[in-house]
C-alpha cells in the first residue's frame, strides 16, 4: 500500500485505516523504500513526489479542485412518536375583593393553578 498524506480538519474521527496509513509511511521511510531528495525536508505545503526514476522531489501541493455538485436528497425519515396530550383547563374560578384578585384554574391533569394578584382601577 502505497502512503497517502491525509490532512485532518477539527473534530475528524481518527480511524484505524487512518492511524495504519500513517504507520505505513513511517515504515517505508525508516527501512529506506523511500529515497528522500537531497537537501531534506521541504517547505510547508509541499508533497514528496515520485519522479518515476526512483528519486524523489518536494513540490507545492496542488490546489484542491472546485467543490462538486449537490448531493440528493435523502429519504423522508420516518414519523416519531406522538407525544402526550397537552392538558386543557376544564375549570376557572376569580374573586375579585377590593384591589386583590384570587381565584383557581382546573386542569384536565395535575394539580390545580393558583390565581393572585392586585388589582387598580386608574
Amino acid at each position: 500500500m502505497l502512503y497517502t498524506k491525509h490532512t485532518w480538519a477539527d473534530g475528524e474521527v481518527i480511524s484505524k485505516e487512518k492511524l495504519n496509513n500513517i504507520e505505513t509511511g513511517v515504515e517505508a521511510v525508516d527501512t529506506g523504500k523511500v529515497n528522500m531528495p537531497a537537501g531534506g525536508n521541504g517547505t510547508s505545503g509541499q508533497i514528496l513526489q515520485t519522479n518515476g526514476d526512483g528519486t524523489t522531489s518536494w513540490v507545492n501541493k496542488p490546489a484542491d479542485g472546485a467543490k462538486g455538485d449537490k448531493g440528493d436528497k435523502g429519504d423522508k425519515g420516518d414519523t416519531g412518536a406522538a407525544g402526550a396530550a397537552a392538558p386543557t383547563i376544564t375549570g376557572c374560578t376569580i374573586n375579585v375583593t377590593g384591589s386583590t384578585i384570587s381565584g383557581q384554574l382546573t386542569m384536565s391533569s395535575g394539580e390545580p393553578i393558583t390565581i393572585s394578584g392586585t388589582y387598580s382601577a386608574s
